[in-house]
């Protein structure tokens, strides 16, 4: 049933029901101290100054190539257009960031090849970790989203993402599959190269412990996607990154925090799809 315009919101059932696992992976998470995370040496590769300055270079760059694909787009009209600019801007962002994201991987290649083995169990972490904390931005997210409507009587909208809603509204066309392509392969790759590659580096090089260092840097990952996501919903993102920077501390690599973000956004990809359906 829809509540009426008397009626205080509520929590859907499907949160609720995520309020339940959440708290068993709480649990589970504090039982097994598997939060906690050893007072290892910071990487010491690059160095902070070669990492500081690809950190700059790329938050600088991203703005740039996107103004440029801002031009290149032309003014929106809506629909498949909206999302034809969208794929134009993402693309000049992400080409511009390239060069500095693909000099951090290789500078911090590691002196021995990874193994298939290796690799394969930062991909195991990764799924894991979507698992475990999927509930927890659910609960976050959703019941700061009715706090907001108590608070402001705004109602958060279920896509709460600019790129999930463009995609629920366009007719069709082939924009719609190269959006989502840039979605679930291309941001994730870009943003934890950026965030839990280059910014806890540079944080842990600063001195900070582990955790402290997820926290500044998920606080900032969440204000960088304040222009397209709503608060509630920035809540929820600030709980997925404190996830991926413990994936980053616990696994010394970006496979796990990877997999769990091109994870997160296929997921929310299919619930969009699933509600233009």
């Amino acid at each position: 049933t829809v509540a009426g315009p008397s009626s205080p919101p509520m929590p859907s059932t499907y949160a609720w029901l995520m309020l339940l696992l959440g708290s068993v992976v709480l649990a589970i998470v504090m039982r097994g101290r598997i939060l906690a995370l050893p007072a290892s040496e910071p990487p010491s590769s690059p160095t902070p100054p070669v990492t500081t300055g690809l950190f700059a270079a790329m938050i600088v760059l991203g703005p740039l190539g996107a103004t440029l694909g801002v031009a290149l787009a032309g003014a929106p009209d809506g629909g498949a257009r909206s999302l034809r600019s969208m794929a134009i801007i993402s693309i000049c962002a992400y080409a511009a960031q390239l060069p500095a994201a693909a000099a951090y991987v290789w500078l911090r290649r590691p002196a021995t090849p990874r193994s298939a083995a290796s690799l394969f169990a930062g991909a195991a972490i990764g799924v894991a970790l979507l698992v475990g904390v999927w509930p927890l931005v659910v609960v976050v997210t959703e019941f700061g989203a009715v706090l907001q409507h108590r608070l402001s009587g705004r109602a958060l909208d279920p896509l709460a993402h600019e790129t999930l809603r463009a995609l629920r509204d366009a007719p069709g066309g082939p924009w719609p599959r190269v959006v989502t392509a840039l979605a679930i392969l291309a941001a994730p790759i870009v943003e934890e190269i950026l965030y839990r590659g280059m910014g806890q580096s540079i944080a842990r090089q600063a001195g900070f412990r582990p955790w402290t260092a997820i926290v500044l840097v998920s606080a900032f990952f969440a204000i960088m996607h304040a222009a397209v996501v709503p608060v509630p919903a920035l809540a929820g993102l600030f709980v997925l990154a404190l996830g991926l920077g413990w994936a980053r501390e616990a696994t010394g690599g970006l496979t796990a925090p990877i997999v769990a973000h091109v994870g997160f956004n296929a997921a929310n990809l299919m619930i969009a799809s699933g509600m233009t359906g």
